[in-house]
């Protein structure tokens, strides 16, 4: 299929992908269990390292459980404040904080997990001894694992903008990773990102970005 051919298919996916915003204040409106389904199917249709699908999704619409685990992020804010006597660094802290623990109100939070991820090259690398030991570290540090689970949540948030429900890609309350992953009973893994969905209660702002230029360049 022609790039063409395709526009006319899908003539609207680069603008929805202009057009997403990170949502942070939600109504009461409920989200339906189909279009649950639908943002979570695809996430697990993203592509990733292998075809492994190492992640796992926790989609939560208990408020009360959701607002439990605000409590464990906001008092783990405080605990780090407290550890700090600037003025201005409790300030930034505080601030945070508020950044960290909103998700409580959204209608529905999906808690992202990373699974273990072993290369099949891996293998083949440790036959070469301290060379071999060398590529694998490079391999690691590109960290495919974490970049599957990434794919997953650009896709749900894509998903869910499409479905006219908005989100955002949280990582601040990992600082409770601990605590959060013993309340969801995490048993294999590590959460590595919370995604809060919900129908934006404020109007849209227009998004800020910088020049293409300044972080593209090409070889021709």
């Amino acid at each position: 299929m022609s790039s063409e051919e395709y526009w006319k298919k899908r003539p609207d996916m680069i603008d929805l992908i202009m057009e997403r915003r990170s949502i942070r204040k939600y109504t009461d409106q409920p989200i339906s269990d189909y279009d649950i389904e639908k943002i979570l199917m695809a996430g697990h249709h993203a592509p990733n390292a292998s075809n492994m699908q190492t992640w796992e999704f926790v989609a939560v619409t208990n408020r009360e459980f959701n607002k439990e685990l605000s409590k464990i992020v906001d008092s783990k804010f405080r605990e780090i404040g407290n550890l700090f006597e600037d003025k201005e660094v409790r300030k930034s802290i505080k601030m945070a904080r508020f950044y960290a623990a909103f998700f409580k109100s959204a209608p529905l939070v999906v808690y992202c997990i990373a699974t273990e991820y072993i290369a099949k090259s891996d293998t083949f690398y440790e036959m070469l001894g301290d060379e071999g030991n060398q590529l694998r570290e490079n391999r690691i540090k590109s960290n495919p694992g974490l970049q599957s689970v990434s794919a997953a949540i650009e896709n749900m948030l894509l998903a869910a903008w499409a479905l006219g429900i908005g989100g955002v890609w949280m990582t601040e309350p990992i600082v409770a990773r601990q605590e959060i992953e013993e309340a969801l009973e995490i048993k294999g893994g590590e959460l590595t990102a919370i995604v809060p969905f919900g129908y934006s209660s404020t109007p849209l702002r227009s998004a800020v970005r910088k020049p293409l230029d300044e972080v593209v360049r090409y070889i021709k």
